[in-house]
């Protein structure tokens, strides 16, 4: 009788253990998503791991001040903010390139134009996102790109305040943004 009541004690002790390490095993996945959850290149809902890509940029952000209104024409000619990203997986990957502008900026968004290699779009006019931080008010997917294993991608991005920024709307504002890279695998 003794022998069969250990057995019973064992068998629920192990039972216990099972159940702590299992909850315990929860509880770090739980706190460990949500320490990643905010961060730009986070997993964002997502258990799967994100592509290793290498991104390099010619200066660091973009911003406008002590400018003036101009026509594509001029914008043009504006010095580039050149970003490049490689794709270091051995599979193919997409890659959303977001603009995203900080919330200390002042002018209105849809007076800044932007050229990627030179062709022209207005800020307010593509499509918009959620920011992958607070300190960003607005964030706009500018580009989307398909990288094969390997292969790298330049592109030069010009910004400029357009016509229709006057001494109202434009005068003694300032506009700042940051290019952040979400690259994904293809599904499929």
């Amino acid at each position: 009788m003794k022998k069969q009541f250990n057995g019973k004690i064992l068998f629920v002790f192990g039972l216990l253990m099972v159940g702590l390490v299992t909850i315990i095993s929860f509880s770090f996945a739980y706190v460990s998503y949500e320490g990643e959850s905010n961060e730009p290149f986070g997993i964002n809902g997502s258990t799967a791991t994100l592509p290793d890509i290498t991104f390099t940029e010619n200066k660091e952000g973009n911003i406008l001040t002590n400018t003036y209104p101009v026509t594509d024409e001029i914008g043009l000619t504006h010095e580039a903010y050149t970003y490049t990203i490689r794709n270091d997986e051995d599979r193919s990957i997409k890659v959303n390139v977001l603009l995203e502008v900080t919330a200390e900026s002042t002018l209105e968004d849809n007076l800044v134009n932007f050229a990627l290699d030179d062709v022209v779009n207005t800020l307010g006019s593509i499509s918009k996102t959620t920011p992958t931080k607070s300190s960003y008010k607005n964030s706009y997917i500018i580009q989307t790109l398909t990288l094969a294993a390997g292969e790298t991608k330049s592109t030069s991005l010009k910004l400029w305040i357009n016509e229709n920024g006057t001494i109202e709307n434009a005068q003694n504002k300032t506009w700042s943004s940051k290019v952040t890279v979400l690259p994904s695998f293809n599904q499929g």
